[in-house]
């Protein structure tokens, strides 16, 4: 029996995911994998993790951007899974969920911080843990438009 691969793919800003989706859309054709969206909203408290509390923070704009995500998903006619987690350390959880849902390839990335070479650190060690389990991470997603399928919007 083989098992389907898994493309992992962060939410994060909406220009970077619709590129990352796009991409791993392309990819997971080619390979015949699964895509696993994963939303991952950060919370100030650790009694906040896994519960509900932590998504009364979303704004309406970031459910119909995840709405958006899944019609585009559904536009290449790839199957996906949504996965909603709650974290304190973003590299921690987008390992964690690489191992979740054993994905091969992640499409993550780090935001920039005001602490100097602090996401470098943070690139370092994602990296670095990815590795360590042989799985591919892409931080700047970029593929040829002329691979996109006719019926998916591409924004520019």
């Amino acid at each position: 029996m083989d098992i389907q691969p898994v493309i992992m793919v962060q939410i994060a800003d909406r220009a970077w995911t619709l590129e990352a989706l796009h991409c791993a859309c392309v990819m997971a054709r080619k390979r015949s994998a699964q895509i696993a969206l994963v939303e991952m909203t950060p919370v100030m408290q650790p009694s906040y993790l896994g519960t509900e509390l932590a998504y009364l923070a979303l704004s309406e704009s970031d459910r119909m951007n995840s709405l958006e995500y899944q019609a585009t998903l559904e536009d290449y006619g790839v199957e996906f899974s949504l996965y909603r987690i709650t974290y304190l350390s973003l590299v921690d959880a987008i390992v964690e969920a690489a191992d979740y849902v054993n994905a091969e390839v992640v499409f993550a990335t780090i935001p920039w911080s005001i602490i100097p070479f602090w996401q470098t650190f943070q690139r370092r060690q994602l990296r670095r843990r990815l590795a360590r389990n042989r799985r591919e991470w892409i931080e700047a997603p970029t593929y040829p438009r002329a691979q996109f399928p006719e019926n998916v919007a591409i924004e520019a």
